[in-house]
């Protein structure tokens, strides 16, 4: 079996499944990277992914793009984030298992609904291609099956996917219970931008504050609304409790988090997955989500590993943070099942499982064999 990954750059986010699918595949996978990886990206923190064995770089000359279209046309199935409509049309056609891999359509409500763009994808293109048996959907957002279902979309062909990031081996509960103290670490980490909501933690923080709560709130990123976070902190009295420690690289992102007790992740709709919650979860942090983002709802069990507040509502995320900060063995509960989540279901290689699993199916309902390299 050949798979092909094609997406505009491969990033750390996705590396985690794709490192496993090469593992068990080798050189019959391959990521396409369709455009260069934004220097802003790994300004901020991002890590640089580019030379990967298996991650070809089509933007890079007609070579590249020609060795791409090799791949393409050779493979058994394809997945794909983002191509050029003309790639995604021929494998269509040819009918190769072909997997549109997507967060939801409606971020912007109703700016989406006039959206020229998306109008034209529908009529061209998905219209027809939902009718095709060889394609289908990993929906990577909760939301949406409820986008395709406005358009009665590929129905019986839409799988449950996401983000898979890496979740490693951790002596959990210790690490834990080394969390309680007296003053509780609390991490946010994203661009200062309006819908991230960087508003809502420093807000959080200041009732925190003036109710008698002994805690320190951590942010990282930078944005265009750094300045204004900071004159917000002031406002409120707060520079004593909250920390604005700017861009840092991924790795020490993941250690922050695993020295925090809550992470709290504020974004409205318009955060199409998240991984920062995989992040997060991972490193068993006790996670306060916005109900709206689009991987809440398939990683957060409600008050089992993890609490969900209602998206941009400042009283109902004060609440679920209160009810962290009062009650220890709770904190430690929703935190080791956070960890455990990680390692199972959403883990890396339980995920590259399952899809293997699926295209074998189809490929040997199509009369094409499946094997696999162990």
């Amino acid at each position: 079996m050949k798979i092909v990954f094609i997406s505009n750059f491969l990033n750390h986010h996705q590396t985690p499944v794709a490192d496993e699918l090469y593992r068990r595949l080798g050189d019959d996978y391959r990521f396409i990277s369709t455009t260069e990886t934004p220097e802003s990206f790994l300004k901020s923190g991002y890590p640089d992914c580019r030379a990967f064995p298996y991650n070809i770089l089509a933007y890079e000359s007609e070579e590249k793009r020609a060795e791409a279209q090799r791949f393409v046309d050779e493979a058994d199935a394809v997945i794909i984030g983002s191509a050029p409509y003309s790639w995604v049309e021929k494998c269509v056609e040819a009918g190769k298992q072909t997997f549109i891999y997507s967060e939801r359509w409606f971020k912007r409500v109703p700016r989406n609904y006039f959206s020229p763009g998306l109008w034209k994808s529908l009529f061209k293109y998905h219209f027809r291609w939902s009718r095709k048996p060889n394609v289908s959907v990993l929906c990577a957002s909760a939301f949406l099956p409820k986008d395709l279902d406005l358009f009665g979309l590929y129905k019986g062909r839409r799988y449950k996917w996401g983000y898979f990031t890496e979740c490693p081996k951790l002596d959990i509960e210790p690490l834990v219970a080394k969390r309680d103290r007296e003053c509780i670490d609390i991490f946010w980490c994203a661009r200062f931008i309006d819908w991230k909501r960087w508003d809502l933690p420093i807000l959080l923080a200041g009732h925190l504050k003036r109710a008698g709560y002994k805690f320190r709130l951590r942010m990282a990123g930078m944005g265009d609304d750094s300045g204004k976070a900071k004159h917000l902190i002031g406002s409120q009295e707060i520079e004593d409790c909250v920390d604005l420690i700017g861009n840092l690289p991924n790795a020490e992102i993941l250690k922050k988090m695993e020295e925090s007790s809550i992470f709290l992740f504020t974004s409205n709709r318009q955060e199409g997955w998240g991984a920062v919650l995989n992040e997060a979860m991972s490193r068993g942090c006790a996670c306060v989500v916005g109900d709206e983002i689009g991987s809440a709802p398939y990683l957060i069990k409600d008050g089992e590993n993890g609490f969900l507040f209602k998206s941009c509502n400042l009283e109902d995320l004060t609440e679920k943070v209160r009810l962290l900060l009062d009650d220890a063995a709770l904190r430690k509960r929703v935190s080791v099942a956070a960890y455990e989540t990680m390692q199972g279901e959403w883990g890396p290689r339980g995920a590259v499982s399952r899809i293997i699993s699926l295209l074998n199916k189809k490929l040997f309902e199509n009369g094409i064999c499946g094997l696999l390299k162990k």
